[in-house]
């Protein structure tokens, strides 16, 4: 299973998340009856945390959860693993639509586990039966789903609100690497190095975002401190 850019990707934890925390989904309940799709349903909600358990004559399994948010959002397509190195892995796009590029994000999540994981296409290669392969880099850390705040401020502003609806909310993904935690957006959200709210783990954290440190197709890279005491 395969998606690419922040947004879709972050729904794609956020998925995994949900199905691995042992939530189930109950379409017959009112608060997902006119949004099966979930375009509109934030999983990561204090609503969806509080739904009523399915009435259904069994549980479903954390697969059988996940594959089922899956293909209601349809967010994905379905690429073949041809070659797994340390360098990467090589795929090959037996149905696509189009989007790939260098250096795009790209998510994806192989068939028999329930964690989806981030990567950056590198290399494409199309055959003369017009057949996609793809070289895509693994970005290795514990990944996370998350949003953050920003809004109109000056560098020498306080913390903003969680509860601030004047703020804007953007969906982020926070990749804890072996040298620091870094936060990927999409590009042009972040502009000003300062300290903003991230939420991740279900509760708002102070964050401090430094610096850009890669611009990569359709995302951008940022060096996430945290202050001190949070």
């Amino acid at each position: 299973m395969v998606t690419h850019g922040v947004g879709p990707v972050r729904r794609m934890l956020v998925a995994s998340e949900f199905a691995k925390a042992g939530r189930q989904l109950n379409y017959q309940d009112p608060k997902l009856a006119s949004r099966k799709n979930l375009e509109t349903f934030d999983l990561d909600s204090e609503e969806a945390r509080n739904l009523a358990p399915a009435e259904a004559s069994r549980l479903l399994s954390q697969m059988e959860v996940l594959q089922w948010l899956e293909e209601d959002m349809r967010l994905t397509e379905r690429w073949a693993i041809a070659d797994i190195s340390q360098n990467g892995i090589w795929v090959v796009a037996h149905a696509h639509g189009g989007w790939a590029r260098p250096g795009m994000l790209v998510g994806y999540r192989r068939p028999e586990s329930l964690n989806w994981h981030i990567s950056v296409v590198s290399r494409l290669v199309r055959s003369p039966k017009g057949k996609l392969s793809l070289g895509i880099q693994s970005l290795t850390g514990k990944v996370q789903s998350a949003r953050v705040k920003f809004g109109e401020r000056k560098p020498t502003d306080t913390w903003i609100a969680p509860d601030d609806g004047s703020k804007e909310t953007h969906d982020a993904i926070l990749l804890h690497t072996a040298q620091m935690p870094v936060l990927l957006l999409p590009p042009d959200v972040f502009s000003v190095a300062g300290e903003y709210m991230l939420s991740y783990e279900r509760r708002w954290h102070k964050v401090w975002l430094k610096r850009i440190l890669k611009r990569g197709y359709d995302y951008e890279e940022i060096e996430v401190g945290v202050p001190t005491g949070s």
